[in-house]
């Protein structure tokens, strides 16, 4: 019998996928919703560069694993990813979005842009919070898969809130979670479990250097084309080496993501009394403004009522001062001595001299 690598390496997807048409072909038929477009099933594809460069000087470019086209114009990007990485489903919006706006348009003829898929396979711990385990804390990938036990295969398209039957055309996502495939038992319990999808499944998942897959996946032509593509004699030393070297990388960082979780505890809990010190200066300067408003503004009532009867005041005693001078200009006029006058209106001689 022969030996096979695994298809989940970076390596040999490639190999099956990037370089065999018929296999490439076979796996979007199988996953992608093509019979709701009424074009029919793919029947011939043209492979088309993997490397997406945005029209934006500085910005990172993505290579992706498989980039192709069929007869009707329709884009199809193919990821395997066995690890959700940080804003993986936005790193794969990016990546569609920049496929659908590359699309030639001339003299405004927008309605020949042809739609876009973007095919994913993951292999990690999807779901909620509760599908990975106790202790377990809900993160982004929640909102994006949640708690389906019986679903593995994600369909996002944008459409209407209140109607989902009414949708913009454009681009898609989708998204097959193969650990949950691995884990059921009962896998005819699956939503939307095809036989062409748990052929591919079987594939992905059940084929790696230790085993030889299912003996169905060499009875069907599609998977036995692919099977081909995975065997070890068919790579070369250098091959094998890359090969080898991506293992080791993947084993590193499922190592680190399981085995120090202590030390993120750690670093999440400085994290969070940082946050928490910073939430809570803020609130205490956000109620300290609060209170010296307050304060401010009582003292501010205060003052300005004393001022104001201060004001008043000066006022009040300048009205009266000027009577007091128009009287004793009268008394003067009239002939009345100074010394009565000054006893009279209490001014002094000085000011009595002067009117």
């Amino acid at each position: 019998m022969s030996r096979y690598l695994n298809p989940k390496n970076d390596i040999t997807f490639k190999r099956v996928f990037a370089s065999n048409e018929q296999s490439c072909r076979s796996l979007l038929n199988a996953f992608l919703p093509v019979e709701d477009e009424g074009m029919g099933e793919i029947t011939e594809i043209t492979y088309l560069p993997s490397e997406l460069v945005p029209k934006v000087k500085g910005v990172g470019h993505s290579i992706i694993d498989v980039r192709c086209t069929d007869a009707h114009g329709r884009q199809f990007i193919v990821e395997m990813q066995l690890r959700w990485r940080g804003a993986f489903d936005k790193r794969i919006l990016r990546n569609a979005t920049l496929a659908y706006s590359q699309q030639p348009v001339e003299h405004g003829e927008y309605e020949k842009l042809r739609d876009v898929y973007a095919l994913n396979f993951l292999f990690d711990d999807l779901g909620s919070a509760s599908a990975r385990g106790p202790g377990a804390k809900p993160d982004e990938r929640d909102t994006i898969f949640g708690d389906h036990p019986d679903q593995f295969y994600y369909r996002y398209v944008l459409s209407e809130v209140s109607d989902p039957k009414l949708r913009v055309r454009g681009i898609e996502l989708l998204f097959v979670d193969m650990k949950k495939f691995v884990r059921t038992a009962d896998r005819s319990a699956l939503r939307d479990l095809t036989k062409a999808r748990r052929l591919w499944l079987s594939f992905l998942t059940e084929v790696d250097e230790n085993s030889e897959g299912p003996e169905e996946l060499r009875q069907n032509p599609d998977t036995a084309a692919a099977l081909k593509s995975l065997e070890y004699s068919a790579y070369s030393k250098k091959e094998r080496f890359y090969y080898d070297q991506i293992n080791d990388l993947q084993q590193v960082g499922m190592f680190f993501r399981n085995g120090d979780r202590e030390d993120g505890r750690k670093e999440g809990l400085a994290e969070g009394l940082a946050e928490g010190l910073a939430k809570g200066l803020a609130k205490g300067l956000a109620k300290g403004r609060e209170e010296g408003r307050a304060e401010g503004i009582a003292q501010g009532i205060a003052e300005g009522i004393a001022e104001g009867v201060a004001q008043e005041r000066a006022r009040a005693a300048a009205r009266e001062h000027e009577q007091t001078l128009a009287l004793a200009r009268s008394l003067k006029a009239a002939g009345v001595a100074p010394a009565l006058i000054a006893s009279t209106t209490n001014l002094d001689s000085e000011t009595i001299a002067a009117l």
